[in-house]
């Protein structure tokens, strides 16, 4: 059963919004106003995650389409298993480095910058969980790369940057490769939408597929970290503060994990991969 529902939209917003206040927060050094609100952000969040993760038990799906990007391609959420699961673990493991974060970081304006990216962060990660589309996914997780650039080189140390400028590198590039595959799904179906079993059309030439199949596979593993696209891990992970390294190994690269298997089993689907022979 299919429901309507604000939910994911706030799971979404509520940490961006946040992010607002505790930028604030910092700028007037009011320390008891920005923790307030990193505590209370990020409990209102996990909350909402395990909202979702019941109702799917329960035997809902979350459905919210919250604005067209470009004609057809909507941003739009959808609730299931996998995604609100996804949700939910990652709300747990930001929230554990925010508490770590309050008594890792010295506690200047700089501390409160970085509370400020990391709950932005944790918005653009539920978005990704959450996505109903590729394009959604894509946007989500590239306002999540971006935005953890500040938290990488937040030491300010000649190492951080030059670790920064090899992530982005590394990062947007994939990005690039990820919107080159979504451009060429949306070009044979006519539509991203994640559909269980796969929503690809099986008449289509094998060759467009392969490339489309290659091209997201291979941005979304750059963001996973597979070889032999994993070049920017071994510098941006010794460059970040200890509670963002733990999020880029235990949420950006699981999401690049997820984003694959989003890929093959709701966008092409298991037999359509063993016809094109990229899956056993």
């Amino acid at each position: 059963m299919s429901t309507t529902s604000l939910i994911p939209g706030l799971a979404v917003l509520i940490p961006i919004a946040g992010s607002l206040v505790v930028f604030r927060a910092g700028r007037w050094k009011r320390r008891t106003a920005g923790l307030a609100t990193l505590g209370t952000v990020a409990v209102a969040t996990l909350a909402l995650t395990v909202l979702m993760v019941l109702a799917v038990l329960e035997g809902s799906r979350i459905e919210l389409v919250a604005f067209e990007l470009l004609p057809p391609w909507p941003v739009a959420f959808r609730v299931d298993a996998m995604g609100a699961l996804f949700a939910a673990t990652i709300a747990s493991l930001f929230t554990l480095a925010m508490a770590h974060a309050i008594g890792y970081l010295p506690d200047d304006g700089r501390q409160w910058r970085f509370h400020g990216f990391l709950l932005a962060s944790l918005g653009c990660m539920i978005g990704v969980a959450l996505a109903a589309n590729l394009l959604t996914l894509l946007l989500f997780y590239e306002l999540f790369s971006l935005l953890a650039y500040p938290l990488i080189v937040h030491e300010r140390k000649p190492d951080a940057f030059r670790a920064g400028l090899k992530y982005l590198v590394y990062i947007l590039g994939g990005g690039a490769l990820v919107f080159t595959g979504i451009v060429l799904v949306q070009h044979i179906a006519g539509s991203g939408n994640f559909t269980t079993g796969g929503m690809l059309p099986a008449s289509v030439s094998d060759h467009l597929l392969v490339v489309a199949w290659a091209a997201l596979i291979s941005g979304f593993g750059v963001k996973a970290a597979l070889m032999p696209v994993h070049g920017w891990v071994p510098d941006a992970h010794p460059a970040a503060p200890s509670p963002f390294s733990a999020i880029l190994s235990g949420v950006m690269v699981a999401a690049g994990v997820f984003a694959i298997l989003r890929v093959l089993f709701q966008i092409f689907g298991a037999e359509l991969l063993q016809r094109l022979g990229v899956m056993p």
